[in-house]
């Protein structure tokens, strides 16, 4: 039995016992979140989508978009002139704001910076120690955002033009 402290043979084979720890508690419970889309940006020479998450009825305020941009392009500045493509997830969510730029490498490569800053204290918190990819209503865009890569960028006449044109257009993630 995983998770209650149980032993769990992890590699018989190796003849290893793993003791599992009490899961983690979680009080978060599935709410759905809107979803919003803000076109495509050109940020140097890297043109991004941008998607916005929100809570309920809210909507992204200009200056948050406005400092968005500014966030992704200092995200971008120092990659290559090989990474062209990509997308913006702004996610004001119940703590704090995130703000995940995420870019293609390689032809099938997805990348990703994320800042985050806590609402009571504005301080900015360093998440990549962590090792965070996103939640789960940011990772609904991101498995979106793969498919139209796919799609659009690796069958037999990739197009950024198409891929740009293709939004996920759920409502709610």
């Amino acid at each position: 039995m995983i998770g209650g402290g149980a032993a769990v043979a992890a590699a018989p084979h190796l003849n290893m016992t793993l003791h599992a720890p009490y899961p983690a508690p979680c009080h978060e419970r599935l709410h759905p979140r809107a979803l919003t889309r803000h076109g495509v940006w050109a940020i140097g020479w890297v043109r991004m989508k941008m998607y916005g998450i929100t809570e309920g009825t809210q909507t992204l305020p200009d200056d948050l978009l406005s400092k968005a941009q500014t966030i992704a392009a200092a995200h971008l500045e120092t990659l290559s002139d090989d990474v062209t493509l990509g997308f913006v997830i702004v996610h004001p969510g119940r703590e704090g704001t995130s703000i995940l730029t995420l870019w293609w490498e390689q032809g099938s490569v997805l990348c990703q910076r994320v800042t985050r800053w806590a609402h009571e204290s504005g301080a900015t918190v360093d998440v990549t120690g962590r090792g965070v990819i996103g939640c789960v209503w940011e990772l609904a865009v991101i498995a979106a955002e793969q498919q139209i890569w796919r799609r659009r960028m690796m069958g037999e006449a990739p197009s950024p033009e198409a891929y740009l044109g293709e939004m996920f257009t759920a409502d709610h993630v």
